[in-house]
């Protein structure tokens, strides 16, 4: 028979019951706070839509008698990109659900990240001009590097 033993409260009880407070609170305010429900089912929306809308241009582009090489590319850029959110938000919450809240979306993560993938863009539009970035084993290439993901480098 299994029989529970008593525990007096930790602190990580103690960060768990604020946690369940703050969720609480923000239910009644939900676009106002991190924890509420609004802003993270807009987050979503914002992913869903712009990662669903790429994956058609993608499609389309595929299947469109001449290629767009760069078009294939940016979408397969906003997918990896949209991919990436919302893994860490799924990540986020599968092993720490309590702490589930907007930030675990890492939508508005800094400026520094911020400033780093408007300078992606940029990059992006400006190699879009060079015949290199046009070639399809580049695609290739480029595509099998994202997939692997970060496991491959050293640690």
């Amino acid at each position: 028979m299994f029989v529970q033993k008593k525990r007096g409260p930790s602190e990580d009880d103690e960060q768990d019951d604020a946690n369940e407070l703050a969720w609480l609170r923000a239910r009644s305010r939900p676009f106002s706070k991190p924890y509420g429900l609004g802003a993270n089912g807009l987050a979503g929306l914002f992913l869903g839509t712009v990662g669903g809308a790429h994956a058609v241009l993608l499609v389309q582009s595929l299947a469109a008698p001449q290629r767009n090489v760069a078009l294939v590319r940016w979408c397969l850029y906003a997918g990896a990109m949209c991919g990436f959110h919302a893994s860490e938000f799924l990540g986020a919450a599968a092993w720490r659900w309590r702490d589930v809240s907007f930030d675990s979306w890492l939508l508005n993560h800094s400026v520094a990240y911020g400033l780093a993938f408007f300078a992606a863009v940029l990059e992006f539009a400006l190699e879009c001009r060079l015949p290199l970035k046009q070639s399809a084993a580049t695609l290739r290439l480029g595509v099998v590097l994202v997939a692997g993901g970060p496991g491959g480098g050293p640690a």
